[in-house]
């Protein structure tokens, strides 16, 4: 059963990264953390039972709430195949157009991708001295696909 917890907004990796000690370091059967880029204020658990999920979540900073109701899987994975399936979608050699940050509109090419996290390392092609950035995939467009 996969149960949602209500956390801080933007802390959601850092929450993911407690529990993940917690669960270590404890004797709970839980299987699974998840949380999503694009749902923000949630993390997932997959575990046996509800009372597994309490006692991992009791005292960590920025949980706001346990919701005893478990969610099935098919409403998951919707949202995490969107989220691999951006990744497919590029190459190391693409030329890609940044869309956020100081460097917003540059054109890049595409050095590295980890699909795992969602980011890719990128130069940016028409500047004087190409130094590697690092990226969330979301922050990309696709311009030109490699030869």
């Amino acid at each position: 059963m996969i149960f949602p917890i209500r956390v801080t907004y933007g802390q959601e990796k850092i929450v993911t990264a407690m529990l993940e000690g917690r669960v270590k370091s404890s004797d709970v059967n839980v299987k699974a953390i998840l949380y999503l880029e694009n749902i923000k204020g949630y993390v997932f658990i997959e575990a046996e039972s509800d009372n597994d999920v309490v006692k991992i979540i009791q005292k960590i900073r920025h949980i706001k709430g346990f919701i005893n109701k478990p969610i099935p899987i098919q409403e998951l994975e919707p949202m995490i195949k969107k989220e691999v399936d951006e990744a497919k979608e590029y190459d190391v050699g693409d030329i890609v157009e940044i869309k956020s940050g100081g460097m917003k509109g540059e054109r890049a090419k595409i050095i590295k991708i980890d699909k795992d996290k969602g980011q890719i390392v990128v130069e940016p092609i028409e500047v004087a001295v190409p130094i590697p950035i690092k990226l969330k995939i979301k922050n990309v467009k696709l311009i030109e696909k490699k030869e």
